[in-house]
């Protein structure tokens, strides 16, 4: 028997009038709807279960307050633009990656979606006219969660297309089905993030393999959507290590680079409150018991260690790319 995807939703009373709210509550029939008064009430709750929480998370559905927009921070790749925003349309990842710095920022696995769409969009829409960089999924996967959360339809069919405006779209997820239904829309530029089975297997419980996430890339680029790869956080690992310059060699054997926008190539790093935290949660982790928690106030590995594997990488990326479609985290 196929366990449901949600434990039950919650719904908070100020969401219970939306359109998403009725949407999604109809896309999900089995999950039990249980109103709460305020989303944090369940979500920031104390002594919550995040490993078993993975296993069987809730939805909760929300109405977001101000600020609906956020400056960049200086630890992600804003792509060589100068205004680098982000915003949280939801909280929280339906996937169970070890190396995931959410496990550290929330003290929640359950899923959040803010329903008030409009009012992101119309702060969106004020962010100015000099063109702006906007990261809608660092704290989610919309995309994995379209088939019930439909958000990048509204956004979509809300915001106006000539803004000057590049909003990215981070995924694992390999929903084909999306990029066969709609036609590329201009402010979209979707970011997968890739990287060897052996990788995926060892560090990303829950995400599709490699095979099944390519096939969504091509279907992607074959249908004239902006696609960026992102092959990061890279591990060291011995055992990974080897694995990464065969999958770059095949990977663009598939793959024509000339299809894609770019790509970001970064090795893992953590702020170091949130790596501590992690670590008491997942005790037995070898990425949390290897690497010592160096200069404040990030977490990564040694910097020789870096320069040696990142110079074979990329020589390898910049002459399949060239050096100014790599951007380095």
């Amino acid at each position: 028997m196929t366990r449901q995807r949600f434990q039950a939703i919650y719904v908070e009373s100020r969401a219970a009038g939306y359109k998403l709210t009725s949407q999604i509550i109809a896309r999900l029939p089995q999950c039990p709807v249980i109103p709460i008064r305020h989303y944090k009430d369940v979500f920031n709750r104390s002594n919550q279960d995040i490993r078993w929480q993975k296993d069987y998370p809730c939805l909760i559905l929300a109405v977001k307050d101000a600020p609906f927009v956020y400056t960049g921070s200086r630890i992600c790749q804003h792509f060589g633009h100068d205004r680098f925003f982000y915003s949280n349309l939801m909280l929280g990842c339906p996937f169970d990656c070890s190396y995931c710095y959410l496990q550290g920022l929330y003290p929640s696995a359950n899923q959040v979606i803010f329903v008030n769409l409009q009012d992101f969009t119309a702060a969106f829409s004020e962010l100015g006219r000099d063109p702006v960089y906007l990261a809608l999924s660092h704290d989610a996967d919309m995309l994995a969660s379209h088939s019930f959360a439909p958000l990048l339809d509204d956004l979509a069919g809300t915001l106006d297309a000539k803004l000057p405006l590049l909003a990215e779209i981070r995924t694992k997820s390999a929903v084909r089905d999306y990029f066969l239904k709609h036609d590329p829309f201009p402010l979209f530029i979707f970011a997968f993030t890739l990287a060897p089975d052996s990788v995926i297997d060892r560090y990303e419980r829950k995400t599709p393999p490699l095979a099944a996430r390519l096939a969504t890339v091509k279907t992607a680029l074959s249908r004239g959507h902006a696609v960026r790869l992102c092959f990061d956080p890279i591990l060291i690992d011995p055992q990974v290590d080897e694995a990464y310059l065969p999958f770059f060699r095949d990977l663009f054997q598939e793959i024509d680079p000339a299809e894609i926008v770019d790509v970001s190539y970064g090795f893992f790093r953590m702020s170091s409150q949130f790596y501590q935290r992690i670590a008491r949660i997942r005790p037995t982790n070898l990425l949390y018991q290897e690497i010592a928690c160096g200069q404040e106030p990030f977490v990564t590995y040694a910097a020789e260690k870096r320069e040696a594997i990142s110079r074979q990488h990329l020589a390898l990326l910049h002459n399949l790319l060239g050096p100014e479609r790599v951007f380095l985290d």
